[in-house]
Protein backbone atom coordinates (compact mmCIF):
# COMPACT_ATOMS: atom_id res chain seq x y z
CA UNK A 1 0.00 0.00 0.00
CA UNK A 2 2.87 2.40 0.79
CA UNK A 3 4.41 1.80 -2.66
CA UNK A 4 1.07 2.69 -4.27
CA UNK A 5 0.78 5.88 -2.19
CA UNK A 6 4.31 6.99 -3.09
CA UNK A 7 3.66 6.25 -6.76
CA UNK A 8 0.39 8.15 -6.63
CA UNK A 9 2.05 11.12 -4.91
CA UNK A 10 4.93 11.11 -7.41
CA UNK A 11 2.48 10.91 -10.32
CA UNK A 12 0.41 13.78 -8.98
CA UNK A 13 3.51 15.88 -8.36
CA UNK A 14 4.74 15.31 -11.93
CA UNK A 15 1.29 16.05 -13.38
CA UNK A 16 0.95 19.20 -11.30
CA UNK A 17 4.45 20.29 -12.31
CA UNK A 18 3.66 19.84 -16.00
CA UNK A 19 0.35 21.68 -15.58
CA UNK A 20 2.05 24.54 -13.74
CA UNK A 21 4.73 24.72 -16.44
CA UNK A 22 2.06 24.96 -19.18
CA UNK A 23 0.22 27.65 -17.25
CA UNK A 24 3.24 29.94 -16.98
CA UNK A 25 3.94 29.93 -20.72
CA UNK A 26 2.35 33.05 -22.20
CA UNK A 27 0.14 33.01 -25.28
CA UNK A 28 1.70 36.28 -26.51
CA UNK A 29 5.20 37.70 -26.25
CA UNK A 30 6.79 40.62 -28.07
CA UNK A 31 10.44 41.66 -27.93
CA UNK A 32 11.12 45.29 -28.81
CA UNK A 33 14.58 45.00 -30.37
CA UNK A 34 14.48 48.57 -31.69
CA UNK A 35 16.05 51.69 -30.22
CA UNK A 36 12.76 53.53 -29.64
CA UNK A 37 9.67 52.72 -27.53
CA UNK A 38 6.57 51.11 -28.99
CA UNK A 39 2.95 51.18 -27.87
CA UNK A 40 0.77 48.17 -28.71
CA UNK A 41 -2.95 47.51 -28.60
CA UNK A 42 -4.37 43.96 -28.86
CA UNK A 43 -7.73 43.33 -30.53
CA UNK A 44 -9.90 40.19 -30.71
CA UNK A 45 -13.40 39.98 -32.22
CA UNK A 46 -13.44 43.75 -32.86
CA UNK A 47 -12.82 44.43 -29.15
CA UNK A 48 -9.74 46.09 -27.74
CA UNK A 49 -8.36 43.98 -24.91
CA UNK A 50 -7.89 45.94 -21.71
CA UNK A 51 -4.52 45.30 -20.08
CA UNK A 52 -4.57 46.50 -16.47
CA UNK A 53 -7.43 48.80 -17.44
CA UNK A 54 -5.57 50.39 -20.36
CA UNK A 55 -5.93 50.05 -24.14
CA UNK A 56 -2.24 50.62 -24.91
CA UNK A 57 0.81 48.89 -23.48
CA UNK A 58 4.09 50.80 -23.71
CA UNK A 59 7.23 48.75 -24.26
CA UNK A 60 10.65 50.31 -23.85
CA UNK A 61 13.54 49.63 -26.27
CA UNK A 62 15.20 46.22 -25.83
CA UNK A 63 12.42 45.07 -23.48
CA UNK A 64 10.10 42.05 -23.61
CA UNK A 65 6.39 42.05 -22.76
CA UNK A 66 4.11 39.01 -22.49
CA UNK A 67 0.48 38.11 -21.83
CA UNK A 68 -0.79 34.74 -20.64
CA UNK A 69 -4.54 35.45 -20.76
CA UNK A 70 -4.82 35.86 -24.55
CA UNK A 71 -7.27 33.38 -26.14
CA UNK A 72 -5.27 32.07 -29.10
CA UNK A 73 -8.28 30.18 -30.47
CA UNK A 74 -9.48 33.56 -31.81
CA UNK A 75 -7.82 35.62 -34.55
CA UNK A 76 -5.73 38.36 -32.96
CA UNK A 77 -4.80 41.81 -34.25
CA UNK A 78 -2.09 44.05 -32.86
CA UNK A 79 -1.75 47.75 -33.52
CA UNK A 80 1.85 48.85 -33.08
CA UNK A 81 2.87 52.52 -32.84
CA UNK A 82 6.58 53.21 -33.29
CA UNK A 83 7.73 56.56 -31.93
CA UNK A 84 10.88 58.45 -31.01
CA UNK A 85 9.32 59.38 -27.67
CA UNK A 86 6.11 58.90 -25.70
CA UNK A 87 5.22 62.56 -26.33
CA UNK A 88 5.45 62.10 -30.10
CA UNK A 89 3.26 59.02 -30.62
CA UNK A 90 -0.04 59.94 -32.29
CA UNK A 91 -2.25 57.33 -33.96
CA UNK A 92 -1.83 57.79 -37.69
CA UNK A 93 -4.67 57.26 -40.16
CA UNK A 94 -3.42 57.82 -43.69
CA UNK A 95 -2.63 55.56 -46.63
CA UNK A 96 -2.65 51.83 -45.92
CA UNK A 97 -0.50 49.28 -47.74
CA UNK A 98 -1.02 45.56 -47.04
CA UNK A 99 1.98 43.27 -47.40
CA UNK A 100 2.72 39.73 -46.34
CA UNK A 101 5.88 39.11 -44.34
CA UNK A 102 7.07 36.76 -47.07
CA UNK A 103 7.41 39.73 -49.46
CA UNK A 104 10.48 41.96 -49.48
CA UNK A 105 9.66 45.63 -49.01
CA UNK A 106 11.54 48.63 -47.67
CA UNK A 107 9.37 49.99 -44.89
CA UNK A 108 10.26 53.15 -42.99
CA UNK A 109 13.34 55.01 -41.89
CA UNK A 110 13.77 56.78 -38.59
CA UNK A 111 13.11 60.06 -40.43
CA UNK A 112 9.50 59.01 -40.97
CA UNK A 113 8.76 58.33 -37.29
CA UNK A 114 6.22 58.07 -35.81
CA UNK A 115 4.27 55.48 -37.78
CA UNK A 116 1.76 52.73 -37.06
CA UNK A 117 1.04 49.25 -38.32
CA UNK A 118 -1.64 46.63 -37.79
CA UNK A 119 -0.58 42.98 -37.64
CA UNK A 120 -3.10 40.14 -37.92
CA UNK A 121 -2.20 36.69 -36.55
CA UNK A 122 -3.89 33.42 -37.51
CA UNK A 123 -5.65 31.63 -34.62
CA UNK A 124 -4.60 28.50 -32.71
CA UNK A 125 -0.92 29.39 -32.47
CA UNK A 126 1.18 31.11 -29.85
CA UNK A 127 2.30 34.60 -30.82
CA UNK A 128 5.97 34.97 -29.93
CA UNK A 129 7.23 37.83 -32.10
CA UNK A 130 9.97 40.42 -32.30
CA UNK A 131 10.03 44.01 -33.59
CA UNK A 132 13.28 45.35 -35.05
CA UNK A 133 12.16 48.90 -35.87
CA UNK A 134 11.05 48.01 -39.40
CA UNK A 135 8.96 44.86 -39.29
CA UNK A 136 7.52 42.08 -37.12
CA UNK A 137 8.97 38.59 -37.34
CA UNK A 138 8.29 35.36 -35.45
CA UNK A 139 10.84 34.52 -32.77
CA UNK A 140 13.07 31.70 -33.98
CA UNK A 141 14.97 30.61 -30.89
CA UNK A 142 18.67 30.67 -30.23
CA UNK A 143 21.13 28.59 -32.19
CA UNK A 144 18.54 26.34 -33.75
CA UNK A 145 16.78 25.53 -30.49
CA UNK A 146 13.00 25.47 -30.72
CA UNK A 147 12.56 27.63 -27.62
CA UNK A 148 12.51 31.33 -26.87
CA UNK A 149 15.27 32.87 -24.74
CA UNK A 150 12.88 32.43 -21.79
CA UNK A 151 12.46 28.71 -22.56
CA UNK A 152 8.97 28.79 -24.14
CA UNK A 153 8.41 26.20 -26.88
CA UNK A 154 8.23 27.48 -30.46
CA UNK A 155 6.62 24.27 -31.76
CA UNK A 156 3.20 25.94 -32.19
CA UNK A 157 4.37 29.50 -32.82
CA UNK A 158 3.17 31.71 -35.68
CA UNK A 159 5.24 31.65 -38.86
CA UNK A 160 5.72 34.40 -41.43
CA UNK A 161 2.80 32.89 -43.38
CA UNK A 162 0.52 33.36 -40.32
CA UNK A 163 1.14 37.12 -40.09
CA UNK A 164 -0.27 39.89 -42.28
CA UNK A 165 0.83 43.48 -41.76
CA UNK A 166 -0.72 46.77 -42.84
CA UNK A 167 1.62 49.77 -42.61
CA UNK A 168 0.17 53.25 -42.12
CA UNK A 169 2.12 56.12 -43.62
Amino acid sequence: MKVFNYSLCAGLAISFGLYAQQEKNPAFQIKNNSKFPIAIKLIQQDRVLKIKGEDLVEIEPHATWELSSLDISKPTMMELNYCKSKDNCPALEKKTVTVSLGQKKEIRSEKSLPFSLMATFEPNKTIYIKWNGKTIKPQTGRRGKKKTAEGYSLENNVTTDDITIEYYS
